[in-house]
């Protein structure tokens, strides 16, 4: 292995390969021509890849082992790489693609009448100047270009359309990120934003619904009543509470007036709470709240594409499990005391929608916590799962990493690779990341989502791939999608120039 890689160095450094010795090297292996090129492209590749991002041996050895390659071979290859590092990386630097600065740019019409060498008179001629800072240097250089009037027309419509496909991309991910359908994270913003806009709020009346609306009727009438709010993945509770010193009745039942009402809300894909004025009542308020005030409030639930929904004496849907943010315990043991169910032979982005085991987790979710642990979607997710244990031991090894003096640094590394690769600890952590951007990433009020939009690093993201999955629903991620992926599927990469054609889900998920 040794001898190999000093073979591929030299063609990095640019001294040539001699694939003479190559065969003699891989002959007792028995290589074929094939063989012989796609092991050298792979070394050429951890070499300069490594390089490029400045691994150390160590780190690159580790690495290398837990991706199946035999410490033998791993020790020849980092020490080869060790050697050679500095001088791989200046060959790199020097043969990297370096782009100078614009400084300046002034431009003029000339018009000539008439020419004794230009052929084409009569007509205007732009003279562009353009001042460059050199790639290696600091100084300035000066480029003076020539350009007729056709030539110019195509390169105003040249920057016109990359202005547009910027503007069209800033529009798309806007329209992503405000009509992204709700999970976890949105639905416990959704519940913090009632309990503070009808903190101190009496409200009165009948609860009234729309017309089109083929939910059914909440069968609560109330002269004073009060309304606080709690979230459990994808649902939200609203609890209507008469004053103490009401005695209406409510639904036309006696005996009934005086006791609190539970309304379980799933949002689908558009669902969200507002309080206006009645004057400013939304237009898809499909379900209405009213206040005592004068000028009356509304605390109103706004489904655009009516997939969300509202169950009057409701409770929390037995077939979802624990929350994966507020039941992180119970969530965990859920997961893996199941493991062995046929629901885990499924890929594990598949895996991550369904809300019996991952309560809260929907399309950005799966796609922001498979990119941070660097998991392709379409891989076995039991595969992914086993080994993981229904206690979350990171807070206790944290706790021995700071009162142990003496554990070596090599060990404090694998505590921190250990805590960071726990998928079921970032299926908690992740989504917290969201609530704590504040109401930037829920407010309908402001519908301010520029935190939320800078926080993704996946979903909707530039040089992303996408694919569908088994299901019909759109999978980010990066790399490749894994073995499991559905077959015949193209997989598109998002740029600049190009939108996701489906900017929202086409269906919600298992028991969204």
């Amino acid at each position: 292995m040794k001898l190999l890689c000093a073979q591929v160095l030299k063609d990095l450094l640019g001294e040539g390969i001699d694939y003479g010795k190559v065969a003699k090297l891989t002959a007792d292996a028995k290589f074929e021509s094939g063989d012989v090129k796609a092991s050298v492209a792979v070394l050429s590749f951890i070499f300069s890849s490594a390089a490029k991002h400045d691994v150390d041996s160590e780190s690159l050895s580790s690495e290398l082992q837990q991706l199946g390659l035999p410490k033998e071979h791993t020790t020849g290859l980092c020490k080869s790489y060790e050697d050679k590092h500095a001088a791989l990386q200046d060959k790199l630097r020097e043969t990297s693609l370096r782009l100078g600065r614009l400084e300046a740019v002034s431009w003029r019409v000339d018009y000539t009448l008439s020419s004794s060498e230009l052929r084409e008179v009569n007509e205007p001629a732009i003279q562009l100047k353009l001042q460059a800072q050199g790639a290696e240097s600091c100084s300035t250089e000066t480029t003076v270009v020539s350009v007729s009037a056709d030539k110019f027309r195509v390169l105003l419509a040249v920057l016109a359309l990359d202005v547009i496909s910027s503007l069209t991309h800033f529009i798309l991910r806007s329209f992503v990120c405000s009509n992204k359908m709700p999970e976890g994270p949105e639905l416990h913003l959704a519940s913090l934003f009632v309990n503070k806009m009808c903190a101190g709020v009496v409200f009165t009346g009948p609860v009234r619904k729309s017309e089109v609306s083929k939910s059914p009727d909440v069968p609560f009438t109330c002269d004073a009543y009060c309304i606080t709010a709690a979230s459990r993945g994808k649902e939200v509770k609203l609890t209507l509470t008469p004053m103490k010193s009401d005695g209406a009745k409510r639904g036309g039942k006696a005996g009934q007036a005086d006791q609190p009402m539970d309304v379980v809300f799933r949002f689908g894909m558009s669902g969200f709470f507002r309080f206006t004025t009645e004057d400013e009542l939304p237009k898809h308020a499909h379900l209405r709240f009213y206040s005592t005030e004068k000028p009356c409030r509304v605390l109103s639930f706004v489904d655009t594409r009516r997939f969300g929904s509202w169950q009057p004496d409701g409770t929390w849907q037995a077939g979802r499990g624990p929350c994966i943010m507020f039941e992180y315990k119970s969530f965990r043991e859920n997961v893996v005391s199941h493991l062995s169910d046929r629901a885990f032979d499924r890929p594990i982005c598949e895996v991550l929608l369904n809300q019996k085991f991952f309560n809260g987790i929907g399309n950005y979710l799966r796609a922001e916590i498979l990119f941070r642990l660097n998991i392709p979607p379409f891989v076995p997710a039991r595969t992914v799962l086993e080994g993981l244990e229904s206690e979350d031991l990171s807070d206790r090894r944290v706790k021995n990493e700071i009162t142990d003096a003496k554990t070596s640094d090599q060990a404090k590394k694998k505590v921190v690779k250990e805590e960071v690769g726990d998928l079921l600890r970032l299926c908690h952590t992740v989504p917290l990341e969201v609530v704590n951007l504040g109401g930037k990433g829920y407010d309908p009020e402001k519908a301010d989502y520029s935190d939320f939009e800078a926080w993704l690093q996946c979903y909707y993201v530039d040089g992303m791939k996408s694919i569908r999955d088994h299901n019909g629903r759109t999978m980010w991620f990066k790399g490749d999608p894994g073995p499991m992926a559905p077959k015949g599927m193209r997989h598109f990469e998002n740029t600049k120039l190009s939108a996701s054609a489906e900017m929202c889900p086409t269906h919600p998920t298992q028991l969204a």
